[in-house]
């Protein structure tokens, strides 16, 4: 049977000034335990709107347009996804490499693979070049494949950029506030486990 004991110190005050931060840790009374050191906001209508993040508050209601935007982002690359996997795939038909290795070799030539001989024979079981390779690494050599579908093509990475960039200005306006460590008050409550 081990004794714990733990220390509650009050960081910082919440938001809305009527609860706290308050860090607890709780240390073993032996030698090879180490201490457990939880955060937690202390006040229910801060808890309700705020959310602890590693050393920082986050508003709840400001990440909103950040998911939303990378919904959109992720959609986008769906849809340039379903465009450049068929034209990597026709390319490796047309290839018609002799071994796996020589395939392999084609995507690293390419710069549209980077991973080892291994992962690439493992992949192959049961992908297709296009699943494997990632063809948007190399535009310039998809855009060639594009053919007629150039300007789809162009357009969708078009797409997928400017839903980058939103997505990123969406993180950048998400409400963070640091939690700033200013020990303010310790209650000691011991407790055996």
């Amino acid at each position: 049977m081990s004794t714990s004991e733990t220390y509650t110190q009050t960081v910082c005050e919440c938001p809305c000034g009527k609860g706290s931060v308050v860090k607890h840790v709780t240390t073993q009374d032996n030698p090879w335990s180490s201490a457990d050191i939880s955060i937690e906001l202390d006040c229910t209508s801060c808890a309700a709107e705020w959310r602890l993040e590693h050393q920082s508050l986050v508003l709840r209601s400001s990440e909103t347009p950040y998911r939303e935007a990378q919904d959109a982002e992720h959609k986008a690359y769906e849809r340039l996804r379903e465009l450049v996997d068929p034209l990597v795939d026709d390319y490796f038909a047309r290839f018609a490499a002799k071994t796996k290795k020589a395939e392999w070799e084609e995507m690293q030539r390419l710069n549209i693979y980077s991973g080892s001989y291994r992962n690439f024979l493992d992949a192959k079981k049961t992908k297709q070049p296009g699943q494997i390779a990632y063809g948007l690494r190399n535009e310039e050599w998809l855009r060639e494949l594009a053919g007629e579908s150039e300007v789809v093509l162009n357009k969708l990475l078009k797409d997928r950029q400017e839903a980058k960039a939103r997505t990123e200005s969406a993180r950048s306006q998400i409400v963070r506030r640091r939690i700033a460590e200013s020990p303010q008050t310790w209650k000691r409550s011991n407790g055996t486990n």
